[in-house]
């Protein structure tokens, strides 16, 4: 049942709805009672019809109340019809005129019935609901007319019921006029009341402090009390029909358009307050109320109480100020003395100060002498510009005033106070300037420098403004000057730490050579205390002795000494240590393995304030170098032996030849074979020295090494057949050419092969051989010189390319030699990038075999060898 009367509603709605263009909500109301009224007549005529019909014992009867039902029916449909227009309160015409109808034809016909004082009165009824007493008692006189005339002309019976019915009426009648006049002396009463209400409500707005205005249902201002007009300075017509939004800054509009929306909506809202600007340009706070005017359920407006409440905003402000003002001092203080760095604490004062103070332009300016440094600027076009620019200190300028009088000084127009402020405003960038204040740093009587603040308009400074900047100067001031000795403790400890760190540096740096010196010198170094045990040793010495690194030693420092030499080495270390003087010794020194080796000793002592030397040590192994000499005094030997044969020759054959001319002949080629002996050392020697100072002109060509072994063989080959010696040359097919010096590799080629034939006995036989191989993706070529003499020991095959060495082989067989060509031969190879080998098996008569291997990829040219020398 419920589902099916919410169903119907808007059915019901739409059947009763006011035509849109009634406006006034008590119009609304009445239609809708007329259209309501006029349904449910309809309803209830078409049910009485349809019960009637039912009712009825003939088609005649039937007939009279289809007849009758009709006309009704059409009367009350035409009447609802028009209570649907904006005419509504005409349908009550023919309404009224329809039921007097049927009353009429009723009489006429002379039909009884028992409706017929309800169709008398129910016109009476419904004009006494929407028209004044007068009217209904009008309509009510032209019924009763109508009704006499119908008695006066009707038959007897039908007169009777008329006047029955009239009787009816009237009773019916008068209650009727009784109640309507009653309730229309209680709505005069009421309606009294409420324009009595309505003055003594206006007289209230009117008399109202605060105040009062009303919104319609389009948000637009309806009504305004005087006091808003007195106090905003606008007329009431100048209110009236605009959007109250409009009176307000900006600001304030999209929360003010929220709360007004809300209250429309509604929502609860106590209060919200807004700043209002008057005509006369000042602005004011306003404290609204609002709610909503409903009219028969409808929001038709909003009523709004608006409270003055600047005062109040003044003294929160001011109370609000107060706090930020400690509470900006205590945050200042804190973050001024948060850091020590000097230019922090000066761009923190400016930064800290534009939360106080409104200003366009501020400046630090520290005291230097007699004028003022600009240390940090704000708001300024060009800052970079401006920074570390000197203010003079005289009374051009206000700086001068505080500076002298170390007082605080607001200027509400510089340029007239001070003419001359703006004569090189290019360089200070102060033509903008007008207010201006300047506030001392002042710390234990010393003046260390001004905050100015500037103002690009004429806005004076307050007497609470002047305050707080001295305040905040306070703080400042002593930031700055824990901020001043701090950088000058910074920079005393900057100059002692570069002092440090360099002398540091320097220490390191002296460490890292003497370290370095001692790790990689090939000497070995020991350092030894007084009572002669190792302080310090290097890896040079463990590994020159064969020790390992922290190893303990038996009978130290004698292990390190042959026991004849042990007497001279004790007696040179305690020399050292006693007497303080630097000595130098050789002695042959011992491994752990009790091998030994020539060794040079420089000793030094190092001396220490009241204690006793220590000793420092560097021995060196000079067995190379005993051996160099030996070889040099074997060179020297074997030179002067091999110039001292010839030399003795040619005097001898010289001689000889003056005595007996005759046998020049026999003599002469004699004398050629020793001079060209002596040629053959000299150049030698010659050679080896062209080569070490790279003074050889090399001559770099395609060399075909089959060819070059094939020409040595067969210039040699007589040669080898007076010594019977058999001579193989083995070319290597397809042998690729390389780059190469001819003349020096035949010599090197001549050098090996002439060794060979050397030390090659009768019967034995000298193989040439090439080669070409590849090793490490490098091909290589080669030459191989092959004896069956007695060969190389193994010992010896390691030193047989140094200068001045001969083998055992050599010496043994007394044959004539210096003992530089293989070093000669080597050298060159070593030139051409190439290397030298040489194998001797430990077998009798098996000999020896040099190889020469030249690289084939390399492709030397002579500037390679420039870039070598």
């Amino acid at each position: 049942m419920k589902n099916l009367r919410q169903g119907l509603r808007p059915i019901r709605q739409k059947l009763i709805a006011a035509h849109p263009e009634l406006s006034k909500r008590e119009e609304q109301i009445q239609a809708e009672l007329l259209a309501s009224l006029f349904g449910a007549l309809i309803a209830i005529g078409s049910l009485l019809t349809l019960i009637n019909m039912i009712a009825a014992e003939d088609a005649a009867e039937r007939g009279r109340v289809i007849q009758g039902s009709t006309t009704t029916l059409v009367v009350v449909l035409v009447s609802y019809v028009i209570s649907r227009t904006r005419h509504y309160r005409l349908s009550l015409f023919p309404f009224t005129v329809g039921f007097v109808g049927i009353t009429i034809s009723s009489a006429l016909q002379q039909t009884e019935s028992i409706l017929l004082p309800v169709y008398l009165i129910v016109p009476v009824l419904v004009w006494s609901v929407f028209f004044s007493l007068r009217a209904t008692s009008l309509m009510a006189a032209i019924i009763l007319g109508v009704n006499a005339i119908l008695i006066i002309s009707a038959s007897e019976a039908s007169a009777i019921y008329l006047i029955n019915s009239t009787q009816l009426f009237l009773v019916i009648l008068g209650v009727l006029l009784a109640i309507t006049h009653h309730r229309n002396r209680l709505e005069n009463i009421r309606q009294q009341r409420l324009v009595e209400n309505e003055e003594r409500l206006q007289s209230y707005f009117d008399n109202a402090n605060d105040w009062i205005f009303m919104l319609d249902a389009k948000g637009l201002i309806s009504y305004v009390n005087q006091q808003m007009c007195i106090a905003s300075g606008y007329r009431a017509d100048e209110f009236i029909g605009q959007d109250p939004l409009s009176f307000l800054q900006l600001r304030d509009v999209p929360p003010t358009q929220e709360a007004l929306q809300a209250i429309l909506m509604g929502n609860a809202v106590s209060q919200f307050e807004v700043e209002v600007p008057l005509r006369n340009g000042r602005c004011i706070w306003l404290e609204i109320r609002g709610s909503i005017l409903e009219q028969d359920g409808l929001v038709n407006g909003t009523f709004h109480i608006a409270r003055d409440i600047t005062a109040r905003k003044q003294a929160e402000q001011a109370e609000r100020a107060r706090r930020q003002m400690a509470e900006t001092l205590y945050q200042t203080s804190v973050v001024l003395n948060s850091t020590l760095s000097l230019n922090e604490v000066l761009t923190r004062i400016l930064d800290e100060l534009g939360r106080t103070l409104p200003f366009d332009s501020a400046s630090v300016q520290q005291r230097e002498g007699e004028a003022l440094r600009l240390r940090a600027v704000k708001g300024f076009s060009n800052p970079e510009k401006l920074l570390n620019q000197i203010l003079p200190i005289d009374s051009t300028y206000p700086n001068s005033f505080i500076a002298t009088e170390r007082k605080p000084l607001a200027i509400d127009d510089v340029t007239i106070a001070y003419p001359h402020f703006q004569d090189e405003s290019d360089k200070y960038q102060s033509a903008y300037i007008h207010s201006w204040l300047g506030v001392p740093l002042v710390v234990n009587d010393e003046l260390m420098g001004i905050v100015t603040v500037d103002r690009h308009e004429i806005r004076p400074f307050t007497p609470d403004e002047i305050a707080l900047a001295t305040t905040f100067a306070n703080h400042a001031a002593i930031a700055l000057h824990n901020a001043r000795l701090y950088e000058r403790l910074a920079r005393n400890n900057e100059t002692l730490e570069t002092a440090v760190f360099r002398r540091t540096a320097e220490l390191q740096h002296t460490t890292n050579q003497f370290e370095a010196i001692l790790t990689n010198s090939p000497d070995a170094i020991l350092q030894l205390n007084p009572d002669l045990t190792i302080e310090l040793s290097n890896p040079a010495f463990t590994k020159m002795f064969g020790y390992k690194k922290d190893e303990p030693f038996a009978n130290f420092p004698a292990c390190l000494v042959v026991a004849q030499d042990l007497q001279k080495f004790m007696r040179a270390i305690n020399l050292a240590a006693q007497m303080g003087h630097h000595t130098r010794i050789e002695f042959t020194a011992q491994r752990k393995d009790k091998t030994t080796f020539d060794a040079d000793m420089a000793i030094a002592p190092i001396h220490k304030p009241d204690e006793a030397n220590s000793i420092l040590c560097s021995i060196r192994d000079i067995t190379q170098l005993k051996e160099v000499e030996r070889a040099k005094d074997d060179f020297v030997s074997n030179v002067s032996h091999e110039l001292r044969t010839p030399i003795t020759n040619l005097k001898l054959y010289h001689d000889l030849l003056q005595l007996n001319p005759i046998q020049q002949e026999k003599y002469i080629p004699r004398l050629r074979r020793e001079i060209d002996r002596l040629h053959t050392i000299i150049e030698n020697l010659l050679n080896l020295s062209r080569l070490d100072q790279g003074r050889v002109n090399w001559e770099i060509t395609q060399v075909d090494l089959n060819e070059l072994a094939q020409q040595i063989v067969t210039d040699r080959t007589p040669l080898a057949r007076e010594k019977q010696i058999t001579l193989t040359c083995l070319p290597t097919p397809n042998l690729v050419n390389i780059h190469a010096d001819a003349n020096h590799l035949s010599q090197v080629i001549s050098i090996l092969f002439t060794n060979a034939l050397t030390y090659t006995p009768a019967g034995g036989e000298i193989t040439l051989q090439t080669h070409q191989q590849v090793d490490q993706e490098e091909t290589w070529v080669g030459i191989s010189v092959q004896d069956t003499g007695p060969g190389i020991p193994k010992d010896e095959q390691s030193h047989i390319f140094e200068r001045f060495y001969r083998g055992s082989a050599g010496r043994a067989s007394g044959a004539p030699g210096t003992g530089l060509g293989l070093a000669i031969a080597s050298e060159i190879i070593k030139w051409h990038q190439g290397k030298i080998e040489v194998t001797s098996p430990d077998m009798p008569h098996h000999g020896a075999t040099f190889t020469v291997w030249l690289s084939f990829d390399r492709q030397l040219s002579p500037q390679d060898f420039h870039h070598m020398s």
